[in-house]
């Protein structure tokens, strides 16, 4: 977990996950193993980020990333 990131209540961050800077994780949302989560990027509440998957752009709330995908397609 980088710098100035911000996590939200009962946020689930599970091992060998990586949150570049100023990352902003809501209240909820689950992070998979072994996740990327790019620079500057929002994951809404309750969203879920599947195991191995990355993320370049914002999540939107209760949205799901498929494991081992790149988000967006």
């Amino acid at each position: 977990i980088s710098h100035d990131c911000q996590l939200g209540d009962y946020v689930n961050i599970a091992p060998g996950a990586i949150l570049a800077g100023e990352v902003n994780i809501e209240a909820g949302a689950l992070v998979g193993m072994g996740v990327t989560v790019n620079l500057r990027v929002k994951v809404g509440a309750g969203a879920r980020i599947g195991n191995g998957a990355t993320v370049k752009s914002d999540v939107p709330e209760k949205g799901i990333v498929r494991a081992g995908t790149i988000w967006p397609a």
